[in-house]
């Protein structure tokens, strides 16, 4: 016993180091030698990193990150070298290689300090940081009952809140069926390039020669007034017709 007051926050990381080390514990040797190394983007984790160290100097709990790390590394290697080896090197379970045992060691150690410094992290840092390990437990443990442990697997656009105003699903819904009834009735209304025109010129010809032949009928047979309004009508229907289109109705 120092005297010396933990740092703020200390507790509770060390709890969540805690839950981390015991899940790393039901690990079996054999288990930790089947592991299948995860791919991360080296520098993107380094960045992370870095970020992450400094935050724990600044929080008083960078001698926790760092026991906590070796740990980790040291129960690790404990574990993995039990395995029996036998002639000419060969093993009872696993070929895993050299670097696969050291990236499987190095996404273990990023999980432990995300478990340290969590509560001052941005969320999508500890969950880039986390995952793989996260992953790599969860192929052999039922880790995610944890509700931490859960929260770091969750993708971040997962979690986010809705924006205020945004729409819901329903009105996405809504909308999306709405659109799809438009383009339904614009197909029903759409009539295929030169359509009117055809139409057009076609009652246009009708309304010249029906026009012309009552008015000649209408001559010939001395009946002018009942020829001009036979007339009237043909030109009205024609004009009726050359005219009308569908988006009207």
């Amino acid at each position: 016993m120092t005297g010396r007051l933990s740092a703020p926050g200390e507790h509770a990381a060390r709890a969540r180091v805690e839950t981390i080390f015991a899940a790393v514990d039901r690990l079996s040797a054999v288990d930790i030698y089947e592991l299948a190394a995860p791919s991360i983007d080296r520098d993107d984790r380094d960045v992370r990193m870095a970020e992450l160290e400094r935050l724990a100097d600044g929080a008083g709990r960078g001698d926790l990150l760092d026991d906590a790390c070796e740990a980790l590394t040291n129960a690790f290697v404990t574990r993995l070298s039990s395995i029996r080896t036998y002639q000419y090197g060969m093993v009872t379970a696993g070929t895993a290689r050299a670097e696969d045992q050291v990236m499987i060691v190095t996404v273990l150690r990023d999980l432990v300090a995300v478990a340290v410094m969590q509560d001052r992290l941005e969320p999508d840092d500890a969950r880039a940081l986390a995952g793989p390990g996260i992953q790599l437990l969860a192929s052999r443990l039922d880790v995610l009952d944890d509700p931490s442990l859960a929260d770091l697997a969750t993708p971040l656009d997962q979690t986010a809140p809705p924006l205020v105003g945004a729409p819901t699903e329903e009105e996405w819904a809504a909308a999306e069926a709405q659109a799809r009834q438009g383009e339904v009735i614009e197909q029903d209304r759409y009539s295929p390039p030169g359509t009117h025109a055809l139409r057009r010129g076609f009652f246009a010809l009708i309304g010249v020669f029906g026009v012309a032949g009552a008015l000649l009928y209408g001559y010939a047979a001395q009946t002018l007034p009942a020829a001009l309004l036979v007339a009237g009508a043909v030109a009205a229907v024609c004009w009726t017709f050359a005219t009308w289109s569908p988006r009207r109705g």
